[in-house]
């Protein structure tokens, strides 16, 4: 599967850390080329429209889309082609997969598999790693097009909040966190692997509480 690595050219260390980290998988990476700004979520955001109009141009049947700060969480590899095989089963279920969020509510469970349990949330909040199939690539464009300035005024509103206007499922467990760091996004040194982490658990409590709801 080939995979679009959203990276800004000043950043070469994340692009060498991303290939470490996918290394020995059957996921080859390509380097986007970040749209670099004043304001980073308009590039940001401008990147993955970049990204997305590549894979329409190439006519890619999917396209898995990371941040150079995709950071895989163990076990991932045998969990992912899990993953793929139920999205493909269900397309009516899901327009974007998200491979995990920092932020989510309210999630509604849609399907599970054998390993993993699928979730379309309310809301939730990350963008570091997208799973776009190629019937979902001219929607997306056409949204993302008539909302993506509003994110030089209101920089909170990226892409991974935009993304809530379509089914975006999200999978326990994640697929992936976001390394901490300094964010070339938001100009600061944010730990976002730990609130993925505790996003993840709220996922896990929510599947323990439906169990223990079926049971009565």
């Amino acid at each position: 599967m080939k995979a679009f690595v959203i990276n800004l050219n000043d950043r070469h260390d994340r692009w060498l850390n991303i290939q470490r980290h996918f290394d020995g998988s059957n996921i080859t990476l390509e380097r986007i080329s970040a749209v670099k700004h004043r304001v980073g979520a308009y590039g940001n955001f401008r990147s993955f429209i970049k990204a997305i109009k590549l894979a329409q141009r190439l006519r890619l049947p999917n396209i898995l889309i990371l941040e150079d700060d995709c950071l895989p969480r163990p076990g991932w590899m045998d969990l992912w082609p899990e993953v793929v095989a139920w999205l493909d089963a269900h397309p009516d279920k899901w327009d974007i997969y998200s491979g995990g969020a920092w932020h989510m509510y309210f999630p509604k469970e849609v399907g599970r598999s054998e390993s993993v349990v699928f979730y379309d949330p309310m809301w939730s909040v990350a963008a570091h790693w997208l799973y776009v199939p190629e019937r979902s690539y001219a929607g997306l464009l056409a949204h993302y097009e008539q909302v993506v300035s509003m994110t030089k005024v209101v920089p909170a509103l990226g892409i991974n909040v935009h993304n809530n206007a379509f089914k975006t499922v999200v999978s326990y467990p994640f697929m992936a966190y976001q390394e901490s760091g300094f964010s070339n996004i938001r100009g600061n040194t944010r730990s976002l692997e730990k609130q993925f982490i505790n996003a993840e658990r709220g996922l896990r409590k929510t599947r323990k509480s439906a169990k223990k709801l079926s049971a009565f």
